[in-house]
């Protein structure tokens, strides 16, 4: 059995519903090169969206789209990582869907653990099905298939971004699991710490943007493997 996978597009309008990126602003990103130019229609995927909304909120934080280009693909496979990770991202008759949790915030996700471990006998292991590492098993492989499938940069099929972006005063930038223990590594001088720090939580993004979107970023289907 094959699992097939395509995204779902959405116009420049919905993009600009679901990003706050207008229309104007779009094409303006377009022409200067921050955007990538599409022959017809424009359409966005769940990496477009992805981008977009990340673009936008570095030029918030006075990193406009010149610098931030430099980042916003692979914080765009950041977040949609992240976005992937929800039953509610896609739709299809794959069975491996269905094994996904509807929500994936850490209280629901420490909830279903204390939930299985309640269950379990005292002093025996507790099963785990159903529960947030099997769970993100089905998840990451998912998302790793469609990260691979689809135009990202060079290297995340493999190198998954982490969980926070960093940008430091000095225009230097790293992705950590934690921010805490970022700060605390030896390779981050004093001086960094002293200035204006920005950081993205691509999990907190890409669950914003799966619910600004309001239906599936992918549908998945199995198929028969064609006969030899």
């Amino acid at each position: 059995m094959e699992t097939r996978i395509s995204l779902t597009v959405f116009t420049p309008r919905e993009a600009e519903r679901i990003t706050g990126v207008s229309t104007v602003m779009q094409r303006d990103w377009r022409r200067h090169g921050y955007l990538p130019v599409n022959e017809g229609h424009m359409r966005f995927n769940v990496f477009g969206l992805a981008e977009l909304l990340a673009l936008r909120l570095l030029a918030e934080r006075r990193i406009g789209p010149q610098q931030g280009k430099l980042v916003s693909d692979w914080l765009a496979a950041g977040i949609t990582r992240f976005a992937l990770q929800s039953r509610r991202a896609y739709e299809g008759d794959a069975a491996e869907i269905q094994d996904l949790p509807e929500d994936t915030s850490r209280a629901a996700m420490r909830a279903a653990l204390e939930n299985a471990a309640a269950k379990a006998a005292p002093g025996n292991t507790f099963n785990l099905s159903g529960a947030p590492i099997s769970w993100l098993a089905g998840a990451n492989r998912l998302s790793r298939m469609v990260l691979k499938a689809h135009d990202t940069p060079k290297g995340i099929g493999r190198a998954l971004p982490a969980r926070f972006f960093l940008w430091f005063s000095d225009d230097t930038h790293t992705w950590h699991e934690s921010v805490d223990k970022c700060f605390e590594e030896e390779g981050v001088a004093d001086g960094l710490l002293a200035g204006p720090i920005v950081v993205l939580d691509q999990h907190a993004i890409g669950e914003h943007l799966l619910k600004m979107a309001g239906r599936p970023f992918v549908y998945v289907e199995d198929v028969p493997e064609a006969e030899e």
